[in-house]
């Protein structure tokens, strides 16, 4: 399939937001886009790319609390009308599903990982106030419940161009801590300065988490072997 001006002005302006932080990135005229990012992001990322349609009340609603719904209509290589559709999750790659908000400048990260065997253009939202509040500086969230085979909730994160960087860090690890799914206690100790921390969500909050770059959907998903603060330390410290 030939590039498109639309798919070529979202991949630009996703990898504008990232910065200095890409290393290279593929074609950005074809989906889905592949990133080679230096950390804190992700090392291989995929991202499937969509420009979100605006509710009916319009972009910009006029006065009192936002209504209605942004959403996507989910579409990837090779899928046609009536067969199941599925994201490419090999190479090692962390999937990412966007959608661009483009007269708002604000960008919407759903968890790819709740999405399997979808059908051909399906929808899928996010709140016109989850938009509002990222248009307006900050990085917001929300809950959408899904039904399918069974019903599973998912957190949608929202960000502005400049803080896209952070909510990608954020996406990665909601998603990794589900997924990481450890014993209620264990427990996970910095070699360096000895803080520990134990279950999943406080794992996420001082170590974070890495994928080890297998073949599947995260394959081998552990936490990072020194906290968040050694690292930070580390990093400046080769910086100065």
């Amino acid at each position: 399939m030939p590039p498109n001006a639309l798919t070529i002005e979202n991949h630009q302006r996703f990898i504008t937001a990232l910065g200095d932080r890409v290393r290279s990135h593929s074609d950005i005229g074809h989906k889905p886009l592949d990133i080679d990012c230096l950390p804190p992001l992700p090392t291989k990322m995929r991202a499937y790319i969509y420009k979100t349609t605006s509710p009916s009340g319009g972009a910009h609603p006029t006065g009192g609390r936002p209504v209605g719904e942004h959403k996507i209509q989910i579409i990837v290589p090779g899928h046609n009308r009536g067969e199941k559709g599925n994201f490419d999750h090999s190479d090692g790659r962390i999937v990412f599903l966007v959608g661009l908000v483009q007269e708002m400048d604000v960008f919407v990260l759903w968890d790819a990982t709740k999405y399997v065997d979808f059908g051909w253009s399906r929808n899928v939202q996010v709140k016109a106030e989850t938009v509002h509040q990222a248009y307006f500086g900050q990085i917001s969230t929300q809950l959408r419940e899904l039904r399918g085979v069974s019903v599973c909730t998912e957190t949608v994160i929202c960000a502005g161009s400049r803080l896209l960087p952070e909510a990608i860090v954020q996406r990665f690890n909601m998603t990794s801590a589900e997924l990481f799914n450890p014993a209620p206690a264990e427990m996970k100790q910095c070699p360096q300065c000895k803080v520990e921390a134990v279950g999943a969500s406080n794992i996420e909050a001082v170590f974070g988490f890495r994928n080890m770059a297998g073949e599947g959907t995260y394959d081998v998903i552990r936490p990072q072997s020194y906290c968040r603060n050694c690292r930070s330390t580390v990093r400046e410290g080769a910086s100065g």
